[in-house]
């Protein structure tokens, strides 16, 4: 059987919620990574967005946004108890944790 990698350094077995997960995560690269959620978007740029149902998350380095993605407020902040849900959430946090630690690999390199 395969063992997947463990992307982010946390426990496989946590049930903490995907912003908890990736909250933590980003806190193990670096300490300049951070969070910040909102509740609203404009029907121009996220013509997907439902208001009181989504919500967009925006990833720092420092003060400056570097990527942002919409999400379903329930799916982001509920808690993972059993092992399927898990699994999903973490497969999409991990997608973005792999990410933001290439980028901060090669932002290291050139300096």
């Amino acid at each position: 059987m395969k063992v997947k990698e463990n992307i982010s350094g946390l426990s496989r077995v946590s049930n903490i919620s995907y912003e908890k997960y990736l909250k933590s995560a980003l806190d193990l690269i670096s300490p300049h990574l951070s969070i910040r959620t909102y509740k609203l978007g404009s029907n121009k740029n996220y013509p997907c967005f439902e208001k009181g149902k989504d919500i967009r998350v925006k990833i720092f380095w420092k003060n400056e946004e570097k990527y942002e993605f919409l999400v379903e407020k329930l799916f982001f902040y509920q808690n993972n108890n059993n092992k399927e849900d898990r699994a999903y959430m973490r497969n999409w946090a991990d997608t973005k944790i792999q990410m933001l630690k290439d980028a901060v690999v090669v932002a290291k390199k050139n300096v």
